[in-house]
């Protein structure tokens, strides 16, 4: 048992060499700002709404591409021996993992 805990002298010394790698703490203030209050660039909201949802078509065809590529190859490994119900729950589980 001595092994796993520390003597008492070991305690205080790396107690106090942890303690010289802090900066001593210091509070800082924190302004306060409406939120409530902003407003957007017309050109730059518009401009936002059709990229952003071109880029989200694209992550989400992607995403479901390589999903059905991963899952046809899983089943091709899976499907050897024949299916079996463990081997489904598998094959579940890793669709929606990777999905």
């Amino acid at each position: 048992m001595d092994t796993l805990t520390p003597a008492p002298e070991q305690e205080s010394k790396q107690d106090g060499r942890q303690n010289e790698f802090l900066p001593p703490p210091s509070a800082l203030e924190m302004s306060t700002q409406q939120l409530r209050d902003f407003e957007r660039q017309r050109g730059a909201a518009e401009f936002g709404l059709r990229s952003i949802t071109l880029r989200r078509a694209y992550i989400f065809v992607g995403t479901a591409a390589m999903t059905l590529a991963g899952c046809y190859e899983m089943y091709e490994v899976l499907q050897v021996g024949g299916i079996t119900i463990l081997e489904a729950m598998v094959l579940a589980l890793f669709v929606l993992l990777f999905a």
